[in-house]
């Protein structure tokens, strides 16, 4: 059910297999969407994020703990109605 609501929200053109790749291939992905400014870093370089820095931050990346906000899980079982 999770991986359906996952694939249901990525985007169709863009279908890596996430799973494939390795921690260097995917810091190559994020290095190259930090250069095109698709992902942000903050002015502290405490996190990086999605978004417009001054209206809405999509979702944060903390870069000490790697937590992220909004939490996905928490953000699926609102969507879903699910109580923890």
């Amino acid at each position: 059910m999770i991986e359906k609501d996952i694939e249901a929200n990525q985007p169709k053109e863009e279908k890596l297999n996430w799973e494939g790749l390795t921690n260097q291939q995917l810091l190559i992905l994020l290095g190259e969407r930090l250069q095109t400014g698709e992902i942000k870093v903050d002015k502290n370089q405490e996190y990086i994020y999605t978004g417009s820095e001054e209206i809405n931050r999509e979702i944060i990346v903390f870069l000490k703990d790697g937590k992220i906000k909004p939490d996905p899980a928490e953000e699926f079982f609102k969507k879903h109605g699910i109580k923890k």
